[in-house]
């Protein structure tokens, strides 16, 4: 009687432990595709902050998406968004401010388990080709 209570209690708790894998698992794969989305936003809409004849709509969805990944994104990448955010408001050099977007670039890979261990922040071109 006790060895069955024993491997019920066992079943139960392996039942257990797989249904809470799964449950973060499935967390996971749903932060991620938020995450991915609002990567999307700022990687197409970059441009938008340096365009002549700013299309405010894009440049709204830009700063939203980045506002977003402030709640949802890892902090090393929550960082170099600041600092690149803070480099456009003091206006210094293109190449400066792409590598600086190349960082954030690089870390938003690095959240989606993206390899980057052959490029670096200078492959990452927006401003100029």
């Amino acid at each position: 009687m006790l060895t069955t209570r024993q491997t019920q209690t066992h079943a139960l708790k392996t039942q257990l432990a797989v249904k809470r894998t799964e449950a973060e698992a499935a967390v996971a794969s749903a932060l991620r595709a938020e995450k991915v989305k609002r990567y999307l936003v700022i990687v197409r809409n970059v441009a938008s902050l340096y365009d002549t004849t700013p299309d405010k709509s894009r440049k709204e969805e830009f700063l939203t998406a980045v506002r977003e990944l402030w709640l949802l994104g890892d902090q090393e990448l929550v960082r170099k968004l600041r600092i690149f955010l803070v480099d456009i408001t003091q206006e210094k050099s293109p190449n400066l401010r792409e590598q600086l977007f190349g960082n954030v670039v690089l870390e938003m890979r690095r959240g989606l388990g993206v390899p980057v261990d052959r490029i670096d922040n200078e492959d990452f071109r927006f401003h100029s080709a």
